[in-house]
């Protein structure tokens, strides 16, 4: 059972003491958010939603982290009878990084047709998009720490990595990404919640690994992980750099080499016109880049 604190309502839903949730259907507020020891309150439940078992929370134990989310969030909404045509409908599933010899906690998982990450911080839960992330890496002022990041996102182009883990209820899952680079720098953005480089490094690590795991599950779609790789490595040597090579391919594939990276991605035309202009893999490993 649990109390609504807001409303004074109580709501009775059956929750795994694994994995603690956040049902959105419509308009919702969580407080009390504690991912260190995986708990939750879930306030502001839709009362639509009666039930989230022990079976559908712990899915059904695959080895891809990206299939199971995909599988809890259907099975939710068919067990809840919420429509597929809301698009307000999403899970809020806490999620624990071991990477660089640290447990971090500071993101969640949103669950809704589409998996994003969440930056924990002062009580608020913000996304980063890409064009926010490579913004925030432009700022970094050691341009050793820079060189470091390129050849790391090389690596994972090439398939390479180091090993770490991510912790999602009772499942561990193994993955690859970047080794840690040490840089004490923080970064900041137009969200006014500043960030580590260390902890920016551990959310695109997720991203990447998020990347990596769908490559299987869309066969006849470009991969993934490849697209958001070259796209990182051209865009930060050119706007960092100054490359020539990674200018002439952006200009060559369509991007405004003369806007900054927001300008390129500023409304859904642009972000939609863009979004295969980082697939000719062999284009890109010929370009003289990687």
């Amino acid at each position: 059972m649990i109390k609504n604190q807001l409303s004074k309502q109580v709501v009775t839903m059956e929750v795994s003491r694994c994995v603690y949730i956040r049902i959105v259907e419509r308009k919702s507020h969580l407080v009390n958010l504690d991912i260190g020891i995986w708990e939750m309150e879930i306030l502001g439940i839709n009362l639509s939603v009666k039930n989230v078992d022990e079976k559908l929370l712990r899915g059904i134990e695959m080895s891809n982290f990206i299939e199971n989310l995909d599988c809890l969030y259907d099975d939710v909404r068919v067990k809840n009878k919420i429509s597929p045509y809301n698009k307000n409908f999403a899970l809020y599933i806490p999620i624990k990084v071991e990477v660089y010899g640290r447990e971090c906690k500071e993101f969640i998982i949103k669950k809704g047709q589409f998996t994003k990450y969440l930056y924990v911080k002062n009580g608020c839960r913000v996304y980063f998009s890409d064009a926010d992330i490579l913004m925030m890496l432009l700022q970094i002022k050691a341009s050793s720490t820079m060189d470091l990041l390129i050849e790391e996102l090389k690596k994972i182009y090439m398939d390479e990595g180091e090993s770490y883990e991510i912790v999602i209820g009772k499942e561990s899952y193994a993955l690859k990404g970047m080794k840690k680079i040490v840089d004490g720098q923080i970064l900041s953005n137009p969200k006014d919640i500043d960030i580590t480089f260390e902890d920016l490094l551990i959310l695109i690590n997720l991203i990447l690994a998020k990347d990596m795991m769908s490559v299987s599950l869309w066969l006849d779609k470009p991969n993934f992980l490849k697209q958001t790789t070259s796209k990182y490595i051209l865009l930060l040597k050119y706007y960092y750099y100054m490359d020539e090579r990674a200018k002439a391919y952006l200009e060559n594939v369509g991007f405004d080499v003369e806007g900054d990276i927001y300008s390129n991605y500023d409304t859904q035309e642009k972000r939609d016109a863009k979004i295969k202009i980082f697939c000719d893999f062999d284009s890109f490993e010929k370009a003289g880049i990687i």
